[in-house]
């Protein structure tokens, strides 16, 4: 597993602070045999290629890993990776929040970036083609979260619903599982997800 990490340039990509140069140790920390190194791994791959609800360039060049460990029995705490990945599904671009040039705040974005020398179109367009990677990317491996709708967890399963709910294409597939999910489901916040979903998605 995790073989051909190596051939990627991770040195040259970026995450939420800064280069992506430590994120191969922290996939191959996901699979420690040691509890709690899993656990710091998986924590700051949560705040580095999924911050705060967006993606970053470095997304999309981690998921088929983390897709490859759902994949393999020998996996220990798949739970917790099928969070991540649904939450990359479900992310957005770092510079969505601040598009209404009426915002205090995204003014001062707009204008930090220009001190920069940096335009906010550009960065907002380069944003926005992270998620379609990283969307693209956990498409490739969408069977693999469906499981996790009956998870014993609710967070688990409501993560996975919402993920679900961002590939129409693949309607087909999941609002049967998603029919079914909901028809067991007792916690409040996990049915309006499902319900929220299958809206979206029928």
């Amino acid at each position: 597993m995790l073989e051909d990490l190596q051939t990627i340039h991770w040195q040259d990509l970026h995450h939420a602070y800064g280069t992506a140069g430590d994120v191969p140790d922290l996939l191959k920390g996901l699979l420690s045999g040691d509890e709690d190194a899993r656990k710091e791994s998986l924590y700051e791959l949560c705040g580095t290629i999924w911050h705060q609800g967006t993606v970053r360039e470095a997304s999309a060049f981690a998921v088929p890993y983390l897709l490859e460990m759902l994949r393999s029995p020998k996996t220990m705490d798949k739970a917790g990776i099928a969070v991540l990945v649904a939450e990359l599904a479900d992310g957005s671009s770092p510079l969505e929040l601040y598009t209404d040039p009426e915002d205090e705040m995204s003014r001062l974005v707009c204008a930090a970036l220009a001190d920069q020398g940096r335009n906010f179109e550009t960065e907002l367009c380069k944003g926005q083609e992270w998620v379609r990677a990283t969307r693209d990317a956990v498409g490739s491996g969408l069977d693999l979260l469906i499981p996790y709708l009956g998870h014993e967890e609710s967070a688990v399963r409501e993560a996975v619903a919402r993920a679900l709910s961002r590939f129409p294409e693949r309607a087909g597939d999941t609002v049967p599982f998603l029919e079914h999910a909901l028809q067991s489901e007792t916690e409040a916040y996990v049915r309006e997800t499902l319900k929220t979903a299958l809206d979206e998605l029928t």
